[in-house]
């Protein structure tokens, strides 16, 4: 590994020496050779109407920011309405199955328990109805934020790699791309059914006194268990493992460094030199290409976030206003709540280990 590294850097030494200057056009050519172009063209559609025409090289200049955040305050003005509506809908919903319930005390026990079930299920398809497509809209923006991610970790991979940080960016991309397709598959095969099932458990022991709500409880805590432990075992993961190879890095561009001025006595210093200045150079890429993942990750996930999140507060307060027209009905809204919270949280797990490999990569130790 020692001796790769020292023909590496000596050859690209070599070939800095016959350039005149290692200003922005290397920069421009080593940002084409690593598929820079290619990424800026992966911003999903979303990201980009959120950023204007964000590039690597305009990432860091503060306007990216800026844009981001007014397209935050926008989606945050456009979810109100949408979110108010639903849980408008499902709050009338729930006051008229009280009052049915009302109505029909005196009745017998048949008529009173069909008038419950008719009540918790025009509940349950009212709140589905409202709340269904913020789940679809949870899975479509995680598999935008794994798109993005796959067209990324590449090149802030290889910009990693050429800056000396050769072993720890292998290690962490290989982490990186198999934790994502984890949490892909675990999102659409396990968490999605599942947070439909606890809906459905919810309803059940909404309707039926004789049904209890542990499965539901259950459902909430393998969903929750789930993501943390996912989230939770990367980022520890990609610690370590950044703590073990960038000091063997960094010890190996010592020892080429030290090979080069000894096997070289006269110029030796002056190709090192230069070969700093390679890696320096690479080391700002790599960390444009860190800088221009951080903000198109957040304008990934910034509007749904938003979404979800105004939607689970208003459905929380409408549960609580439907709490005197009953007990039951009130408990659902709160669990369709709850469901939208579960699908933020899958969103938000792949966000966060897009977000520890862009940090990690943008951290790691060449020298």
């Amino acid at each position: 590994m020692k001796k790769v590294a020292a023909a590496a850097l000596f050859v690209a030494a070599a070939a800095m020496m016959t350039i005149p200057s290692m200003a922005e056009p290397w920069l421009e050519e080593a940002g084409e050779s690593l598929g820079i172009a290619a990424l800026e063209q992966s911003v999903p559609p979303s990201a980009s109407q959120a950023l204007g025409n964000i590039t690597v090289s305009s990432a860091g200049d503060g306007g990216a920011a800026e844009k981001l955040f007014k397209s935050a305050l926008s989606a945050l003005k456009d979810s109100r309405a949408d979110a108010v509506t639903g849980g408008a809908r499902i709050l009338l919903a729930a006051v008229f199955a009280g009052m049915v319930s009302s109505v029909l005390a005196g009745r017998s026990d048949l008529t009173r328990t069909a008038a419950d079930l008719a009540g918790v299920s025009a509940v349950l398809a009212v709140g589905m109805g409202s709340a269904g497509p913020f789940i679809g809209l949870a899975a479509e923006t995680l598999e935008d934020v794994n798109a993005f991610g796959t067209a990324l970790l590449p090149v802030i991979t290889a910009a990693g790699a050429a800056s000396g940080a050769v072993t720890s960016s292998a290690v962490k991309y290989a982490a990186a791309a198999l934790y994502m397709n984890v949490i892909m598959n675990v999102g659409k095969k396990l968490v999605v059914p599942l947070v439909y099932a606890y809906v459905a458990a919810s309803g059940a022991s909404a309707a039926f006194e004789g049904v209890p709500k542990s499965a539901a409880a259950l459902i909430k805590k393998t969903v929750s268990v789930t993501l943390s432990l996912t989230a939770l075992s990367f980022t520890v993961y990609v610690l370590v493992a950044g703590l073990v190879t960038s000091t063997s890095d960094a010890a190996a561009i010592r020892a080429a460094k030290t090979a080069i001025s000894t096997v070289l006595p006269v110029v030796g210093s002056v190709v090192a030199d230069a070969a700093d200045t390679v890696v320096s150079g690479m080391a700002v890429l790599k960390n444009g290409v860190g800088v221009f993942g951080l903000l198109v990750t957040c304008a990934i996930c910034a509007g749904p976030f938003i979404r979800l999140g105004v939607s689970v507060l208003v459905y929380k307060a409408a549960a609580m206003l439907a709490e005197p027209f009953g007990g039951r009905t009130a408990a659902l809204i709160s669990a369709v709540g709850d469901a939208l919270s579960m699908a933020a949280a899958l969103t938000g797990t792949g966000a966060v280990v897009l977000f520890v490999s862009i940090i990690s990569a943008m951290r790691a130790v060449t020298g």
